[in-house]
């Protein structure tokens, strides 16, 4: 069988010549088949220009005439334009066209009507439906090729809603997109409108309504943590600016690749003009599904039967809390209808587990999958980005808490302006809320707050002027040397303070005894028996001194007595 495509510009009366014979050809021989390819003067050269470089053809005419290898594929063979194609329908079959000049040139003018009434057409029957677009960054990605059928089908974004899907990644990834996008529009599915691949990112995003952000780098061995940090920063600042650009303002942006989403969140948000920037959130589902899955294995459940797992943090670091966690359909000594549940941590009984085991599991994952399979585990972080738009456009289960990576506004102790995640629920409208009334455990609130320091730590490698001053070292407190009195006993003053005076004054003065630290922590029956005899003892208040002109002191009866009653004390 021969199959020829013949192309060119609808104004163009050799194309009309080059049409009117193949369709002579197609009467007279049975085995003849062709494909016609009409475009208007303002399409063709980019067109033709395009198909050429596909095709490894060098023609740069209208009209072309190439014969498709219907048996075995290939590029096909290039015939030429019309004097080509005429001396092979003569040659092979011979058939010669009658037309006259005049013929064709009046046929050319028809051409021309016929494709602008039919350009028309095909806009008034795209005006009727006015698909959604939506855009895939990283789109090489293999979790964004695990995407796309759910979100072709409708499961994603609704049964009624027809899409226009972008594809955006980098020059390298080019053909194999197109490739993607020749599998997806083979899916055959009804709401798919188009399917288009870009490497330039305005393009890609221009008057997009989703955008699912995928993007990662990766961290370099040896690589150190502030560098990482801020090549992160520049990429998903430059990529917010393109989106905040173009963009509807509505659109609702999911960042769900990895790395330090977090901190490079925080960062976009100041670039943010046009889109509300509550429509800016994090992923952190993968990770939530990932603990469903090891307690549901625990329990001997299904992983959808375990529901309300909370992930507080980032995805580098994060504290998964189970005490919220409920878990249906358990298969233990109280049953109950389909929306009954009870805590999965009473239901386990290990606090072992609960405490180590389960943490160590979630943590090696996706390492151990990644190794098991050869490759990262994309078809199940699809599915959670999957499940994560479907309930930000409709809405999540009414009883049930999923996390989502907000700004925080003060909530938990969590510092406002903080990117953190979070427990929420989603209205059918597809806001979301915190859900406020959970009671926290002890050991949670060090969990969180380990995740808070964690990402202040990472704010401060790239503000180092944000972070606080050290707090002032404490002041020592004076040594104490050991009181050379007994423990049990109240030291008396040695000496009595006098003030020297000229010759011949009396200077009055009190006798004050004094306690050492040591004595004031141990009460003991020989301190309260001295107090009481100090007590009864104590000199009156008019007891003087007498210094003579040579310096020399006389102590005070008072003194004496008291001393005396120390002694007896003692004894």
């Amino acid at each position: 069988m021969a199959k020829f495509v013949i192309a060119g510009k609808a104004d163009c009366p050799y194309y009309a010549k080059v049409e009117l014979l193949a369709d002579q050809l197609v009467n007279s021989v049975g085995s003849f088949r062709v494909h016609k390819i009409v475009k208007t003067p303002k399409e063709w050269e980019s067109w033709l220009q395009e198909e050429c470089e596909k095709r490894k053809f060098l023609y740069q005419k209208s009209p072309i005439v190439w014969r498709e290898l219907v048996d075995r594929g290939g590029k096909g063979i290039l015939v030429g334009g019309v004097n080509e194609f005429q001396e092979y329908a003569l040659e092979y079959y011979g058939v010669k066209s009658s037309l006259l000049t005049s013929d064709v040139t009046k046929i050319a003018v028809e051409n021309m009507a016929t494709k602008i009434e039919i350009n028309k057409e095909l806009q008034q029957y795209d005006s009727l439906s006015k698909p959604m677009n939506i855009c895939i960054t990283n789109a090489g990605s293999p979790i964004s090729y695990h995407m796309l059928n759910a979100i072709a089908s409708g499961e994603v974004f609704g049964s009624d809603t027809e899409l226009t899907v972008n594809l955006l990644g980098s020059e390298e990834d080019i053909d194999s997109l197109k490739g993607v996008s020749m599998e997806a529009m083979d899916l055959a599915r009804n709401l798919l409108r188009r399917f288009n691949v870009f490497s330039n990112p305005e393009e890609a995003l221009r008057d997009c309504e989703a955008v699912i952000v995928l993007d990662q780098l990766i961290r370099q061995e040896e690589e150190a943590e502030d560098s990482w940090l801020k090549r992160n920063a520049e990429m998903f600042v430059q990529r917010i600016k393109d989106i905040d650009r173009v963009c509807k303002p509505t659109a609702k942006v999911l960042l769900a690749g990895g790395g330090p989403t977090n901190t490079s969140l925080y960062l976009m948000l100041e670039c943010v003009k046009n889109i509300d920037k509550r429509n800016i959130v994090i992923m952190p589902s993968l990770i939530e599904n990932q603990a469903k899955a090891i307690l549901a294995r625990k329990l001997k459940v299904k992983t959808s039967d375990v529901v309300d797992v909370i992930i507080w943090g980032d995805n580098e670091k994060y504290f998964c809390d189970t005490t919220q966690a409920r878990v249906h359909n358990h298969d233990g000594p109280i049953w109950g209808p389909p929306s009954y549940s009870r805590l999965a941590n009473i239901l386990i009984h290990e606090e072992q587990w609960l405490t180590k085991d389960f943490p160590e599991s979630l943590l090696t994952r996706y390492e151990e999958q990644k190794v098991k399979m050869g490759h990262i585990p994309a078809f199940a972080h699809a599915a959670a980005v999957n499940t994560l738009i479907k309930h930000w456009w409709f809405g999540s289960p009414s009883d049930q808490i999923i996390s989502l990576g907000v700004v925080s506004e003060g909530w938990y102790d969590v510092p406002e302006g903080l990117v953190f995640s979070f427990p929420v629920r989603i209205g059918p409208e597809g806001q979301y809320a915190i859900v406020h009334d959970l009671n926290i455990p002890e050991t949670s609130k060090q969990g969180i707050k380990q995740c808070v320091d964690y990402l202040m730590e990472q704010r401060y490698q790239l503000f180092p002027d944000q972070r606080p001053p050290p707090p002032p070292e404490p002041v020592k407190p004076e040594e104490v040397t050991d009181s050379p009195h007994p423990p049990t006993m109240t030291p008396i003053r040695e000496e009595t303070d006098i003030e020297l005076r000229p010759s011949g004054e009396e200077i009055e003065t009190e006798t004050t005894p004094t306690h050492t630290d040591t004595d004031a922590l141990r009460t003991t029956s020989a301190e309260a028996g001295l107090a009481k005899i100090q007590e009864d003892t104590e000199p009156p208040e008019d007891t003087t001194v007498v210094v003579d002109n040579e310096g020399e002191q006389a102590t005070e009866e008072a003194t004496e007595r008291a001393a005396d009653a120390g002694v007896a004390a003692d004894q």
